[in-house]
């Protein structure tokens, strides 16, 4: 008799949904059969059908599902009915990152079925995984006849009901990304990496290594831990090596000097015999370095020094206040930074004496 009927109803309940939520389009466009009458999630209940002309899509997310809290386990009860033997198919999904979808893996909670015949009542639970997204999140119940039901789209028989909740107590995993590039702003490959962390409020600095990367060609670098950064403090370090200068390096200060223009950066990786000029005496170093003649340059200064733009974006601009000598500003933290946020992005920027980038 289901198919009989099939016409007379197409006209008399077809039913084009209104009002939906953010989530893509989903429906029922037929009637008479089937239907949800309420759903309880996490003792929230909800109306969904009184009668049997629809509506096959129905708009919870005016009345937000109690909070639900990270690791517990939530509770789901509906109550179907129908006007004979039907097969139906329950899902119910989940945004539990947050992104505006809810195809992502583990999304999909709750998914049976079952042969109802009049009104039937179920009842099950799902666990809210620990590493999820912290905030305001969609949810969604669809019941379809004879087949699995899909996130999107019209079907024939059931019902969609959309809904949404807040969750609290997850994990905020710890991540952390940026480059590590030259003066002359190209990255720098194949620099260490690492990501250290001590538990918060702990006094002092006792921060141990946790995870650990090297630079791809581009000089970047990322971190995507299970470490919660509600219970850690996290830093990142680089360990760049300065390597022999090419004669690229030596031809371009040559340049430098004869031509100009001289920029801050040049006190830095110019004047490699720190007498606080630039001449050919530096150039004659340089080359004696590349060639292996020297292990060292003379004086007392530096020939590696970084600085980031997320601490002190103009930091070399404190070479033009002293003019005679480098500046006694290493970097800020010299290869180190401290208390940062989570999800931070960083630029570390190397300096090394005798080479262009």
């Amino acid at each position: 008799m289901r198919y009989i009927k099939l016409l007379i109803l197409f006209f008399i309940f077809s039913f084009d949904a209104v009002g939906q939520s953010p989530l893509c389009p989903s429906t029922s466009t037929n009637f008479g059969y089937e239907r949800v009458n309420s759903i309880t999630i996490n003792g929230q209940s909800y109306t969904v059908n009184t009668g049997w002309s629809g509506p096959g899509y129905v708009d919870h997310t005016g009345t937000p599902v109690p909070t639900i809290t990270a690791n517990d386990t939530i509770q789901l009860d509906y109550q179907i009915q129908t006007t004979g033997n039907y097969n139906q198919f329950f899902k119910l999904w989940i945004d539990f990152n947050g992104n505006g979808d809810l195809t992502d893996a583990g999304e999909l909670v709750h998914s049976s079925s079952s042969v109802v015949n009049g009104v039937q009542n179920f009842t099950n639970t799902f666990t809210v995984p620990d590493s999820v997204y912290n905030g305001e999140v969609y949810m969604r119940f669809i019941m379809v006849y004879s087949s699995s039901p899909t996130l999107c789209g019209n079907y024939s028989y059931g019902n969609t009901v959309d809904f949404k909740t807040d969750i609290v107590g997850a994990a905020d995993s710890i991540s952390a990304d940026g480059y590590v590039k030259g003066a002359e702003e190209q990255g720098l490959a194949g620099v260490p990496v690492k990501l250290l962390i001590q538990p918060k409020g702990q006094t002092g600095f006792n921060y141990t290594e946790a995870d650990s990367t090297l630079t791809d060609s581009i000089g970047y670098y990322q971190f995507d831990t299970n470490i919660n950064y509600n219970d850690y403090d996290y830093t990142i370090n680089i360990y760049p090596e300065l390597d022999l200068p090419e004669t690229t390096d030596i031809i371009w200060f040559t340049d430098r000097i004869l031509t100009g223009p001289v920029s801050s950066k040049d006190y830095w990786r110019m004047d490699v015999n720190n007498s606080g000029e630039f001449s050919v005496s530096d150039i004659f170093l340089m080359h004696q370095m590349r060639q292996g003649n020297i292990t060292s340059y003379p004086g007392t200064g530096q020939t590696l020094w970084t600085t980031n733009y997320f601490q002190q974006p103009y930091i070399w601009d404190a070479v033009k206040i002293d003019t005679d000598d480098k500046t006694i500003i290493p970097g800020y933290g010299q290869w180190s930074l401290f208390d940062l946020l989570n999800e931070n992005q960083t630029t570390f920027y190397v300096i090394g004496a005798g080479h262009k980038n």
